[in-house]
């Protein structure tokens, strides 16, 4: 299935669940200027920093379980560039962030994130597409 872009960006979303439940993000600028993601958001170092991620399982959202922070407004440092044309990619362990049941399910995950500009008032909407696993812990 096919992301849904927002202001020329794409967020592809995969996951691997074999004893973690890892996601892979693949951000793409498909504009002709340059994308400001906060770092947080696009999960930038290799963590879980924000409530990013709705997991469902039998029709009920997981328990974010992740850092809860008072961010201030973003400033310039906060954020990531992607270039025209490029793409940033991530991984993230979901199970560092995310309440997941003991018994063995079936789960649907999305990426989704409110981005804010970091020149202007004004935020965005990014969402992946959806991935369906089946995960034990």
């Amino acid at each position: 299935m096919v992301a849904i872009m927002a202001n020329g960006v794409s967020v592809h979303l995969t996951v691997s669940a074999h004893g973690r439940v890892m996601a892979k993000l693949k951000f793409k600028n498909s504009s002709n200027r340059d994308v400001f993601l906060e770092k947080y958001n696009a999960c930038a170092e290799q963590r879980v920093e924000n409530n990013v991620f709705e997991i469902r399982t039998n029709g009920q959202l997981l328990d974010y379980t992740g850092i809860l922070a008072k961010r201030r407004r973003p400033i310039p440092q906060d954020y990531i560039v992607i270039r025209p044309g490029e793409t940033f990619e991530t991984e993230v362990d979901l199970m560092k962030a995310y309440g997941f049941p003991k018994e063995l399910r079936e789960y649907v995950v999305v990426y989704s994130a409110v981005i804010s500009y970091p020149d202007h008032d004004g935020i965005w909407m990014l969402k992946s597409n959806p991935v369906r696993f089946s995960f034990r812990r």
